[in-house]
This record gives structure tokens, C-alpha cells and sequence, in this order.
């Protein structure tokens, strides 16, 4: 049971942590209240699963040997295989819905479309480019395990 109760509790911290990021990217790059409170809970989340789980595994370090790494390591590359696809859905979805904007192209002389460069952001094709090895090896790993 405490073996299950650690394992819940590293998950926790670990998506805690990257909602915790989002939120300090969000503050600082719109410096809105909203994400400044998400940035404060997210922090005292993760001290306080911290805290719980450094006094779980003190009062037994035995927990520690009964955890299964290996299974860890795959539900860690499944879980950030799955977001990173998500970021880059999301990403694709932006450019979509800028690239069906009519204030973001021109029609030419052939009738067709001439995007404008506001249509792509540099730090969406920097992030979607520089992830993708990342990303692959993430899910390589995932899916070669989960075939076994």
C-alpha cells in the first residue's frame, strides 16, 4: 500500500511540476494575475507532496527497493510522449486556425494563397523543432516496452 501511495505521490510532484512550469512561462511572458496565482498553489503543491513523500521514505527506506524502476521509466516516457504530442497538436491547431485568418494572408495573381510570416511564431516552430528528438525517443522507448 505504501509502495502504491509513493508511486502516486512521485507522479503528483512530477505533474505538478510541469503544470508549475507552464504556469511561470504563462506569468512571464503575460504577467497576468491568473497565472500568478496557478504559479503560487503550483509551488506549495509540490513542497507540500515533497515534504509527504521525504518522510514516507525516511520512516522506511525499504519502500524504495520495492519499486519497480523499470515500470516507472515506462509510464514516465508514456506520460511525457503523450504531452509533448499534445504540445505539438496544439501547436499545429494554432497555425491552423492563424493560417484560415484571412488578415494573415493574400490571394496572388494565380489565385492562390501567400501566407504572411505571422502565420508560424518562432517559438513554436523552435519548440516543435528542437522537441522532436526528444519526442521520438520518448516514444520509441514507450512503445518498444509496451510491445514486450
Amino acid at each position: 500500500m505504501k509502495v502504491l501511495l509513493v508511486l502516486s505521490l512521485i507522479f503528483l510532484t512530477q505533474f505538478s511540476i510541469l503544470v508549475h512550469i507552464k504556469y511561470m512561462i504563462g506569468y512571464i511572458s503575460s504577467k497576468s494575475n491568473n497565472d500568478f496565482r496557478g504559479f503560487i498553489v503550483t509551488t506549495f503543491t509540490n513542497i507540500f507532496t515533497a515534504m509527504i513523500l521525504a518522510v514516507i521514505v525516511l520512516s522506511s527506506p525499504g519502500i524504495l527497493k520495492q519499486l519497480n524502476v523499470d515500470f516507472i521509466l515506462i509510464l514516465e516516457s508514456g506520460f511525457i510522449f503523450l504531452f509533448l504530442v499534445a504540445v505539438k497538436v496544439r501547436i499545429g491547431i494554432n497555425i491552423y486556425r492563424r493560417a484560415k485568418n484571412p488578415a494573415n494572408y493574400h490571394i496572388n495573381y494565380f489565385g492562390k494563397r501567400i501566407y504572411e510570416q505571422a502565420v508560424v511564431e518562432k517559438k513554436e516552430m523552435a519548440f516543435y523543432f528542437l522537441s522532436m528528438p526528444f519526442t521520438l525517443l520518448c516514444g520509441a522507448y514507450f512503445i518498444v516496452k509496451m510491445a514486450r
